[in-house]
């Protein structure tokens, strides 16, 4: 019976090792490519980042190409470090080493690197975004034409020949998924009759919006924008020493229906990393004061400044 049970436990162990290994060797072979590279054994390194490539999960896949990058570069390789950046960049084209990864030397090769590829990979992102709008697939469209409106901020390319015209077309086509235009006419209404006795004026109504849209902004002369009544920032807590001493600085635009909620929050300029998404999720329930024209209330799109600096955060006014 003893001898049984020790048995049992000894499969039941060597399974648990054979499910462990592959995760534990994967560990263990990236740490042994850092200490290879930190050894200045840079061919070394690269051996065992090329075998670990292949079976590399997806979030420890970016690591290994900037480690193979740092080998290359150090062996003098330019044109293969050239080509390791353009995988970097194609896979996550809003991707840049950060100053306590890399020497500003290294950083300003990437970049100069990376700045030409981006007009084409902008292009090719708003092609798949638009074929996902023609197939009414509005999630993957919205995601595609936010992707491409933050590209072309992140890399300052509104003003490159072509791009502006793409940065319109993608806003465009945004908006009009988030607020489809009306199908069919409007149903007939009765006559009103004028009146006899009460000489006071008709009651103000909104001036009429382009076709599709029906949302204000501060571009509209006489709209009242809205008024913060509950819009909390979420907590910053800098995953880094390095972050917690810098500054980040970004832009969240809304969409504030007539109520006063937030019916759309998009990030327009990354904040950072790690900040954005809790902060969408924050903005999602925010609440304020909704704008007005001529006192009526009305949709309107607020973009809202956001500064985390060190020891704190806080929103500039829009």
């Amino acid at each position: 019976m003893v001898l049984r049970r020790s048995a049992r436990v000894a499969v039941a162990l060597l399974g648990w090792l054979a499910v462990a290994t592959p995760a534990w060797a994967q560990q263990e072979t990236l740490a042994r490519a850092k200490d290879y590279y930190a050894s200045a054994a840079y061919e070394e390194a690269l051996d065992v980042l090329r075998k670990l490539t292949s079976a590399a999960p997806d979030n420890d896949a970016r690591e290994i190409a900037v480690y193979k990058l740092f080998c290359l570069l150090a062996l003098g390789r330019l044109d293969e470090t050239k080509k390791t950046i353009e995988t970097i960049v194609r896979a996550d084209p809003l991707y840049h080493l950060s100053e306590d990864a890399a020497s500003p030397r290294v950083r300003t090769l990437f970049e100069d690197t990376r700045r030409p590829l981006l007009p084409g990979i902008v292009k090719d992102l708003y092609t798949k975004a638009k074929a996902a709008y023609d197939r009414k697939d509005s999630a993957e469209a919205t995601a595609g034409f936010d992707r491409v409106i933050a590209l072309i901020d992140d890399g300052g390319l509104a003003d490159s020949p072509g791009i502006g015209d793409i940065l319109t077309l993608a806003t465009g086509f945004r908006d009009l998924i988030r607020v489809p235009p009306p199908t069919g006419p409007p149903p007939p209404t009765a006559p009103v009759p004028a009146p006899k006795t009460d000489p006071s004026p008709p009651p103000s109504t909104p001036p009429a919006k382009p076709a599709g849209t029906g949302i204000y902004g501060p571009e509209d002369r006489g709209a009242v924008r809205p008024v913060p009544i509950s819009n909390q920032l979420p907590a910053w807590r800098p995953a880094s020493p390095t972050d917690s001493r810098l500054d980040f600085h970004g832009a969240l635009e809304l969409i504030i229906d007539e109520t006063g909620n937030v019916t759309s929050a998009v990030i327009r300029k990354s904040v950072h990393r790690a900040y954005d998404p809790l902060l969408v999720e924050a903005a999602q329930r925010w609440t304020f004061q909704p704008a007005t024209v001529n006192g009526i209330p009305v949709r309107y799109r607020y973009v809202l400044e956001v500064h985390l600096k060190p020891g704190g955060e806080f929103k500039d006014r829009p």
